[in-house]
This record gives C-alpha cells, structure tokens and sequence, in this order.
C-alpha cells in the first residue's frame, strides 16, 4: 500500500478484523447481484417464446450481458482511483438493480438488452471488480482463504436462486418477479456499506514484530535467571564482587542509601557463605528499586 504513519513506519493491511466483515459484504453483493445468471432461461425463455425470439433472444442477451461485463473492467480501474473500491460498488449495486427493475415491462429485445444486459451487465462489472480490490486491500496473507470465502454467497445464491425463481413466476409471473428481483438486488447496497476504506483500519508493521521481540527478551531473562543463581551459590567471590557494586551504587545515589541498611555484610579471609531468603543478590540488584525501596533483603554471614 506504501502509506506510513506520522512515526514513518509503514503500515500494512490487517489481514483480519474488519476484514472478515468485507468478507461478508463481498458475499452479500454477490448473492444480491450474480445470483441471477443461471436462472435467466427459466425466467425469460416464456418471455422470449412470446416474442418470437426463442434460443436467439436468449444467447444474445446472455453474450450481451457477458461482454458488457468484461467491457466495464476498462472503467473500474479509473473510477476506483479517482473515487473509492466502496463508491463504485455502490454505484454497481444501484446499476445492477435499476436494471432488473426496469426490464419488468418489457416488450421488445432492444428493450431488454438496453437493460438487463448493458445497464445490469455495467452494475455487476463494477461491484465484482470493487469487491475484489476491496479484498486485496484488506488481505495479504490470508488473501486466498478470503477470497474463497467470498465466493461462498455466490455458489449459495446460485444453488437457491432457480428453486426462487420457479415460485416467483407461480405467484407473481414475469413482471413481478423481475420487481421482487430487483428488491432482492438491491440489498448489495448493504454489502457495499460494509467496504469501508481500508485507512481506517490499517496497522503499523513493526507493531507485531516489536511485541514479538519483548516476548523473546523476558523468556530468555527467565531463562538465565536460574544459570546466574546457581554461579552466585558456586562461586562465593562473585557475589562478594556484587555485593561491591551494590556499594559503588549506593554512594553514587544517595537515595538508595537505604536499601544498604539491610544488607549487612562482612568479609574474611577464611570464606563466605550466602544465604538466601527469597532471590539471588544479582536478581536483587536487576530488580532494586532506586527510588530508594527495597523489596528483598539478603544477608551474608562470615564462617571462620
């Protein structure tokens, strides 16, 4: 996407969240819009018949339809860039259903190619085109599984659409059914409402990597906590030399003078043994508080 935010990091797509809601919205235009394509013989072949027209009328309207979907990728690519993926679904929903609402009263072939096909075939070419941008916006890793589920609405609308059809024609005959249709279209304008700019849900790219790293950083100190108290019961000198720095540190801060009162320790030339209470004296001074508190305390006594 090449956009960064006021830090200069480069934000990246979400690959989730709001996304699974575009999800939802593609799979909600395609059953409102393409849906119906299966279905044409059965909704038209009488219409056709009475026209006159037959098998002819109906594969020019359907190659009609299909080149005009084709043909509307030369205008989505401009329109996307000057506008948005959710404006020109928008305005694809609207084609989409305008034109099945308008071919109800139709006569002539020139009427119903003028309008299911050319104003219908534009509607559905826009909101494909969109929702598919919309999705690659939204998706870098998990782009695939997003789009397969996707096209979920439109493998259900396909199966459903023909057993609708078929009760809508029983009922309401062609001129209600292609009104009833358009209705049914017009809830892809609900589904366009769903692609929201992807601007606003974006995230940086180092976020992720940043916690990852202060994940590692505390299990590794976890992890040599244990090496650094069994070095300090091994080697008295060492703890000894800690102790020193303890010291330096005291006298450099006054204010952490206090934690010094309860650490009494005297050294001989004989040995040293340390006792603990709760932690190592090199885990007390990782985690001392220099505000002038003290949280543990140690002390070391002299065996002569």
């Amino acid at each position: 996407m090449g956009a960064v935010d006021k830090e200069g990091r480069k934000l990246v797509a979400p690959d989730g969240g709001w996304g699974w809601m575009v999800v939802v919205g593609v799979m909600l235009v395609n059953l409102s819009t393409r849906s119906i394509e299966p279905s044409f013989g059965l909704l038209f072949g009488d219409k056709l018949r009475d026209m006159g027209v037959a098998t002819t009328g109906a594969s020019i309207i359907i190659s009609a339809l299909d080149a005009t979907i084709n043909f509307s990728g030369l205008f989505v690519g401009p329109l996307i860039r000057k506008y948005s993926y959710r404006k020109v679904a928008l305005i694809g929903s609207v084609l989409s259903a305008v034109g099945l609402i308008t071919t109800f009263p139709a006569e002539s072939m020139t009427h119903i190619l003028s309008t299911y096909s050319i104003m219908g075939g534009l509607g559905i070419g826009f909101t494909l085109s969109s929702t598919f941008v919309a999705l690659n916006h939204y998706f870098s890793k998990k782009r695939g599984q997003a789009i397969g589920l996707s096209m979920v609405g439109t493998a259900l609308g396909m199966m459903a659409m023909p057993q609708a059809v078929h009760l809508l024609l029983e009922e309401y005959n062609f001129h209600g059914s292609l009104l009833i249709l358009g209705g049914i279209a017009l809830h892809a304008l609900v589904g366009s409402m769903l692609l929201q700019p992807v601007e606003w849900h974006v995230r940086p790219e180092e976020l992720k990597k940043n916690e990852n790293e202060q994940l590692e950083n505390m299990g590794k100190k976890q992890e040599n906590e244990p090496e650094v108290q069994s070095l300090l019961l091994e080697n008295p000198q060492t703890s000894v030399t800690a102790i020193s720095a303890l010291d330096d540190i005291d006298k450099q801060d006054p204010i952490g003078s206090k934690c010094t009162e309860h650490v009494p320790h005297t050294v001989s030339n004989r040995g040293v043994s340390v006792h603990k209470w709760s932690q190592s004296v090199m885990s007390k001074i990782s985690r001392m508080d220099f505000t002038g508190s003290c949280h543990t305390h140690t002390v070391i006594s002299v065996t002569r």
